[in-house]
């Protein structure tokens, strides 16, 4: 399949979710005409920006290149890209690999930066390394590199799962304690307390962090409705306690922000967990992941839980976060797990030793 986009010939944009339309935006704005927007929630005679909307039932011989305007965690570019080619789509290319081409089209989130320097950071990933515990992570970080370096939908990794992350991975000795007294820094609206549920995890008690009060208000309906005893903090959790800024914009992707935004108040886990006990600490939190670590070291030294925290908010969250604790923290096992697609929910797995022996 020749991938050589021809700009001089329409393109048409698989998906129409907030990636496929900033997506589609623009490529207008850089004079490139689109033909169709193609997803499977398409209804007839629709238009989004002027742009008709079909379903991918509806491509035929006369669409002939297509970018993935999908970047979420739930879709793979692979099957997208799987089923084009059953249509017989000529070109296809990848949502981050259109800034190959057109510098700028895609702006850097999460984990993607077209403008770092990855491979700066060869002997930090070559550190760390040497301190994983089995293969398999050696290959998730190996394949995680490789992606990002080429954002090539043939180099992309394919979760393993999100019904796989936290609770149920195959890591050896993970989270063998019966019960579990859990902190969840990051807990938006109950859905790492839903998982535990519905994969009949015993949660004694959950610590929950969510600062975000719309994501909050729907934690506090979710833990009314069942029967998990937890404590719930409208806070951030951060490195110092103060007022920081936060984006509060009711959604899975809520992260503190430099200025403008929303004044929350922020803890460490250290200052809140002072006289707790708990053998869990779950970190996702949109960006801040090692500055909440900072800020529970000391947590973490005493109470030696086992850990989970999120790698993929800022590009060097990857070997920055698993380097930290590395140094900081003796006796643990380190493996890392893909469990969503496009490089998202790539997830840090830290077991005490120690545990396994109570």
């Amino acid at each position: 399949m020749n991938n050589k986009l021809d700009l001089n010939k329409p393109v048409s944009i698989y998906g129409f979710g907030n990636s496929g339309k900033k997506l589609a935006s623009n490529l207008l704005k850089k004079g490139v005409k689109i033909d169709f927007f193609i997803d499977q929630r398409a209804e007839k005679n629709q238009l989004i920006e002027n742009i008709p909307c079909i379903k991918p039932s509806d491509v035929n011989e006369k669409i002939e290149q297509v970018i993935i305007g999908v970047f979420n965690r739930d879709v793979s570019p692979v099957e997208i890209s799987t089923l084009l080619k059953s249509k017989k789509v000529n070109k296809i290319i990848g949502y981050h690999e259109i800034n190959k081409i057109l510098h700028g089209v895609v702006q850097p989130s999460f984990w993607y930066n077209p403008d770092s320097q990855l491979l700066g950071y060869q002997e930090s990933i070559q550190q760390l390394k040497s301190y994983l515990a089995d293969k398999h992570s050696i290959d998730v970080l190996e394949n995680v590199i490789q992606y990002r370096l080429t954002v090539s939908i043939s180099d992309h990794i394919d979760g393993d799962g999100l019904n796989k992350q936290y609770f149920k991975t195959e890591i050896e000795n993970w989270l063998s304690k019966k019960e579990i007294t859990m902190i969840d820094c990051g807990a938006y609206i109950g859905d790492t307390l839903m998982y535990a549920n519905q994969l009949e995890v015993s949660i004694k008690k959950a610590y929950c962090f969510e600062p975000d009060l719309f994501n909050f208000e729907k934690l506090v309906n979710y833990v009314k409705s069942q029967n998990i005893e937890c404590v719930l903090i409208p806070c951030a959790s951060w490195s110092r306690d103060e007022i920081i800024y936060f984006d509060n914009s009711a959604s899975e992707s809520s992260r503190v922000v430099d200025e403008v935004g929303v004044p929350v108040q922020a803890i460490t886990i250290d200052s809140f967990s002072a006289n707790l006990d708990y053998n869990f600490l779950k970190i996702d939190v949109e960006g801040a992941d090692l500055d909440t670590l900072m800020g529970a070291i000391n947590s973490i030294k005493k109470n030696r839980p086992y850990i989970a925290v999120a790698l993929y908010h800022r590009p060097n969250d990857l070997w920055e976060i698993p380097l930290f604790l590395i140094s900081n923290i003796t006796d643990y096992k380190f493996y890392i797990r893909q469990h969503g697609h496009n490089l998202i929910e790539t997830v840090l797995y830290c077991v005490p030793l120690d545990r396994n022996l109570r």
